[in-house]
């Protein structure tokens, strides 16, 4: 099927992925409108909407859920409402934040120079398009937190200073206020 046949006999939703998806295969005669237009590396795929079921928002279960919700029990933490800073050692720290649009629920913290710093964060927004992350100036952090999940991030505070974070996602219309300071004492 040319893509002038495709384009002439009804609406095509084009989205690109950055993975292949595997669907069983189908005779073109068979085809249903609306379909995806899937292009994945200069490759195009069409493909019936009724075998693609994307979720919606991320589900809190799972091995990777079951390893935050271990970390957070230990440290006597709940996931979904933590604002906590805890020392684990003398130069392991852990922090636990979430994320709602426009802010997050720690304006500063405070670290050593030298400390093994391991933040955790819970983006609470429940949009599907409603992404946040964390980025810390001048360490090579950057996190994507997608909606109702969450993700940890691990890094080496440096020099002693003040060092910004901020949500490198446009989430809001006060974006720019999710942002917050990581205070590095010598």
């Amino acid at each position: 099927m040319s893509w002038s046949q495709i384009s002439t006999r009804g609406p095509v939703i084009a989205c690109h992925c950055l993975a292949t998806v595997a669907v069983g295969r189908r005779e073109s005669a068979s085809l249903r409108w609306p379909l995806f237009m899937l292009v994945v590396s200069r490759r195009m795929l069409v493909v019936a909407r009724d075998l693609i079921h994307p979720s919606k928002l991320v589900l809190r279960d799972g091995p990777r859920f079951d390893l935050y919700e271990q970390l957070a029990k230990e440290d006597g933490v709940d996931l979904l409402t933590a604002s906590e800073v805890i020392r684990k050692g003398p130069k392991k720290v852990r922090v636990y934040m979430v994320g709602v649009a426009p802010v997050f629920s720690l304006t500063e913290f405070r670290v050593k120079s030298g400390d093994e710093v391991q933040i955790v964060l819970t983006n609470l927004d429940g949009v599907e398009d409603l992404s946040h992350g964390m980025c810390v100036s001048k360490h090579d952090v950057n996190l994507l937190v997608n909606p109702r999940d969450t993700r940890s991030i691990t890094f080496t505070a440096g020099a002693p200073g003040v060092y910004w974070y901020y949500c490198p996602w446009f989430c809001h219309a006060l974006h720019l206020e999710m942002r917050g300071r990581m205070i590095v004492e010598a």
